[in-house]
């Protein structure tokens, strides 16, 4: 126990709770800005993907550090470790959205279906919001529940924008972005829900600790 202390005086897996807090309220950031999408929007969206990459390298040195740990703490860290994992798979997902949000202006479908999600991707912002302070505060905010209702809200606005956009003449190439913005929106409910099922189990974990 005092070589414990005397390699990691300050709890590796209390610092990656903190990255991983931090991490989320970058992807709550991006989701917030993406709601109007444009090309002028892309700058605003590179930066909280650039702090995220910058973070992740410290993130999985903590979480191979925390695997040393001898207090009884495994069952946390593979559940921050689901946490760090979810919210990796999201960079491509980011990516996939920055080139969305930059083609809007010059592809009518996909302003218009961008549009349509506006406030499906407010709610997503808010859920990672949610998402960090659940982290930090160990205190319960049903993101599990929540997401389930920002699916339904994102499968309805799908079905309407195919009921009302039939008449659209697009391009190949235009259809393929439009496709690849709703296979990125599809892929990130997945691993929100992930990180939100993660989160809940580590609130319950710490609560008994």
């Amino acid at each position: 126990m005092v070589v414990h202390y005397l390699c990691w005086p300050v709890d590796p897996l209390e610092r990656l709770r903190l990255h991983l807090s931090r991490m989320l309220g970058y992807c709550g950031d991006l989701f917030g800005r993406s709601a109007h999408p444009g090309r002028q929007e892309e700058e605003h969206l590179r930066r909280p993907s650039d702090l995220m990459t910058a973070d992740i390298p410290n993130a999985l040195k903590l979480l191979n550090d925390s695997r040393h740990m001898i207090d009884g703490s495994r069952r946390g860290v593979d559940l921050y470790a689901r946490v760090l994992g979810g919210v990796m798979d999201l960079l491509p997902v980011l990516a996939t959205l920055r080139r969305s949000s930059a083609e809007a202006d010059r592809n009518h479908a996909l302003k218009i279906f961008l549009d349509a999600l506006s406030e499906v991707n407010q709610q997503i912002a808010r859920v990672f919001n949610l998402l960090r302070d659940e982290l930090t505060s160990f205190s319960s905010l049903d993101t599990v529940q929540r997401v389930r209702d920002i699916e339904t809200a994102f499968h309805s606005c799908v079905e309407d924008f195919r009921r009302n956009q039939k008449t659209l003449s697009e391009d190949a190439a235009s259809v393929a972005t439009l496709a690849a913005a709703h296979e990125g929106i599809v892929r990130l409910l997945g691993y929100l829900k992930e990180i939100s099922e993660a989160t809940e189990a580590l609130r319950e974990f710490d609560s008994r600790r």
